[in-house]
């Protein structure tokens, strides 16, 4: 029971304390390169709401695409520095 009373003590900071967090699969092509669109979503992990005073990080999530094995088959803005990129591996194990 200790863990629903710790639970309930988080709930009312939830609204102050919020963690704003987009999962994106965009399907672009993949290259490799930190481009422009590595570049703005960048940019917008350190400030979603750049109308807003001050910054409101976000974590972006994007899918690492589906152009198979290799060293440049992540595209932007999977390629930026400041985002989660997720990706699969496929291994065939006979047992």
């Amino acid at each position: 029971m200790a863990l629903k009373s710790d639970t309930m003590n988080m709930q009312p900071s939830r609204g102050i304390n919020a963690v704003r967090i987009s999962s994106d699969s965009w399907g672009m092509t993949g290259d490799g390169v930190y481009d422009v669109y590595a570049q703005g979503a960048d940019t917008v992990t350190r400030d979603a709401q750049p109308g807003v005073a001050g910054n409101q990080e976000c974590l972006f999530v994007y899918a690492a695409g589906n152009d198979g094995s290799g060293a440049t088959t992540i595209g932007a803005p999977g390629t930026a520095k400041n985002v989660l990129t997720v990706g699969a591996a496929e291994n065939y194990n006979q047992f």
